[in-house]
């Protein structure tokens, strides 16, 4: 972000003093006409503090630690970031989910082998996965994918134009747990 001329102010504080020590305080960062066109927020104490800033068309928020992790993006009011892959050949490289959460696939190869990009915890995605006007393709799964009942990967929709979503989350910084979010949606 451009640096711009900034006001500080707080609700219970009135008197000017470092954000990042105060809970309360807030930076109003102007424009170079004075507009208002992002608001920032000091959350918790110095040292462990988080930086919370927002757009004023509220459109884009991010979430960024003083220390430790990294920055938490919430982009055009929280929607998901979607890769449509079209056709999707015998092999899908998921992108990282830094880059998108949802993978839209339609799969036109009798089986399609999903990579999934290299887990970590707290990470998720969701894949919409579509049959073509054929029917009847395959998703070979990576053994980082764990399903429940034992393991065994869910039978998917096989009917043409059929669709299936699955839900994946890392919670141990190697393997997916995931889930069928539904079958057949149409």
């Amino acid at each position: 972000m451009p640096s711009f001329p900034t006001s500080i102010y707080s609700a219970t504080n009135p008197t000017p003093g470092s954000p990042r020590n105060n809970p309360s305080l807030a930076a109003e960062i102007s424009g170079l006409n004075g507009e208002v066109i992002a608001i920032e927020t000091y959350l918790g104490t110095s040292g462990a503090a988080s930086v919370v800033t927002q757009d004023i068309a509220g459109t884009n928020i991010q979430v960024s630690p003083t220390s430790g992790k990294g920055n938490v993006t919430i982009n055009a009011g929280g929607k998901e970031a979607v890769n449509t892959v079209s056709t999707s050949g015998s092999v899908v490289n998921l992108p990282a989910t830094t880059s998108y959460t949802v993978n839209d696939i339609t799969l036109t190869s009798a089986s399609v082998t999903l990579n999934f990009p290299t887990a970590a915890v707290g990470e998720y995605l969701t894949n919409v996965l579509r049959q073509d006007n054929t029917g009847g393709r395959v998703v070979l799964w990576p053994a980082t994918v764990k399903w429940p009942n034992g393991g065994v990967a869910p039978t998917l929709t096989s009917a043409s134009v059929s669709v299936d979503v699955t839900t994946h989350t890392c919670t141990d910084g190697t393997n997916w747990l995931s889930f069928v979010s539904g079958l057949n949606l149409r």
